[in-house]
C-alpha cells in the first residue's frame, strides 16, 4: 500500500530523531529504504508557496512542558544534527550556524 506525505513525514521526523543510520531504521521499523531515501529528500525540498519563506533544511518540533529539560534536535538537511539543550546561549548557537554555513 502507498503511504502519503504524512505518513512519511512521521516516518522521516522520527528516523532522524533515532540516531540510526537510514538503513539501520528502515531494517528495524519494516521501512523501505529507498522510500526514507525519497521522502527525506523530497521533504527537504523547497516548496512553492504564498506562506513565509522558511529555510527548507531546518525542521524543529515543538516540545511539551515536561521534556523542557531535554534536547531539542535541529536537523540541516541530512549533513548534520544539532542537540541544543536549553541552557545554550544564542551567541553559541550563531556562532555554530555561522561555522556551518561558511562550509557551504
Amino acid at each position: 500500500m502507498r503511504q502519503g506525505r504524512d505518513y512519511w513525514s512521521q516516518q522521516v521526523a522520527a528516523w532522524r530523531r533515532s540516531g540510526q543510520s537510514k538503513k539501520a531504521y528502515c531494517e528495524k521499523h519494516g521501512v523501505s529504504y529507498w522510500s526514507l531515501r525519497h521522502w527525506t529528500a523530497k521533504l527537504s525540498a523547497p516548496t512553492t508557496s504564498a506562506a513565509p519563506e522558511v529555510h527548507p533544511l531546518v525542521e524543529l518540533e515543538p516540545v511539551g512542558a515536561a521534556e523542557a529539560s531535554a534536547p531539542i534536535e535541529l536537523v540541516v538537511g541530512e549533513r548534520y544534527v544539532l542537540k541544543l539543550w536549553p541552557q545554550v546561549r544564542a551567541a553559541q548557537l550563531r556562532e555554530v550556524l555561522a561555522v556551518l554555513e561558511g562550509g557551504r
